[in-house]
């Protein structure tokens, strides 16, 4: 089960003066019951991935599977540009009617996803062009929703958003989490974002894979992920600015409640022996 790339190499403009390597010898395995962050500078081949991992873009070399049954749901990182009906329940009812799907089914799928990404009923006869830009991300989450997949790729998801959004985004990524033949990737330039929500860590560099590993293994890929103009979330920095001394080193730290009470047990430990 899961998605697996071995030695993806996508080309664009192949043969021409602007011939560009966007993906190089990418090899992945992404596992149900997984969140993955997605990380790199502009240019990295991030969006490019995320489409190779929906099946969307057809690759130059490599080898792609998906063992899931399911179709992959992607968002883009302009959900705007790929809208097309008259209506916000007809752009999310497109997909369950493309499967197939028997129109009560396609009924039901539609209203639980606009009610999953809290777009009120009040909304669902607009045109999609009239929401706002937080509503239009909520709208394009809610297509991929609506198709039932055992994927949901995010493109730099809290982009327009403002608190509610984040908040709903948070607590559905969450929900989506807990289901264990499931699996979530997310692109984005958030260190926060990801620590909270994500397992796996990967960094990609002008289309190269430098490293796939959990959070728990932050030490290792902390120089190298700082070397490449990524950040470590807040918590994890503090921790790797302390000295051997403070008895943190070798702990296990792959989480933001696990980094959270490392730092409360220090701070009681050097507040009890007068050392702050």
């Amino acid at each position: 089960m899961g998605i697996y790339l071995k030695d993806i190499t996508l080309v664009r403009n192949a043969g021409t003066p602007w011939e560009t390597k966007v993906l190089d010898s990418v090899s992945l395995q992404i596992r149900p019951g997984r969140a993955v962050g997605l990380v790199g500078n502009s240019g990295a081949g991030k969006s490019s991935l995320l489409r190779v991992i929906a099946g969307l873009t057809p690759v130059t070399g490599g080898s792609y599977e998906n063992r899931l049954g399911k179709p992959v749901g992607l968002v883009f990182q302009e959900p705007h540009r790929g809208f097309f009906a008259a209506s916000v329940w007809d752009e999310v009812a497109y997909g369950p009617e493309s499967l197939g799907c028997p129109v009560d089914e396609v009924k039901r799928r539609t209203s639980e996803a606009l009610s999953r990404v809290e777009l009120p009923p009040v909304l669902w006869d607009k045109s999609p062009f009239r929401l706002s830009g937080g509503e239009q991300r909520r709208l394009a989450l809610a297509t991929a929703l609506a198709m039932a997949p055992k994927a949901l790729l995010l493109d730099e998801p809290t982009i327009g958003l403002d608190r509610f959004g984040r908040e709903m985004l948070y607590c559905l990524i969450r929900e989506e989490r807990r289901r264990q033949d499931h699996l979530v990737v997310i692109a984005s330039h958030d260190p926060e974002l990801l620590f909270s929500l994500t397992d796996e860590l990967i960094l990609l560099h002008r289309g190269k894979l430098v490293f796939h590993a959990s959070w728990s293994a932050w030490r290792e890929f902390a120089g190298v992920l700082t070397s490449y103009g990524a950040r470590l979330p807040a918590a994890l920095q503090a921790i790797a600015k302390l000295p051997e001394d403070y008895g943190l080193k070798g702990q296990e730290i792959g989480t933001p409640e696990a980094a959270l009470h490392a730092l409360k047990l220090l701070w009681k430990g050097r507040c009890k022996h007068g050392r702050t």
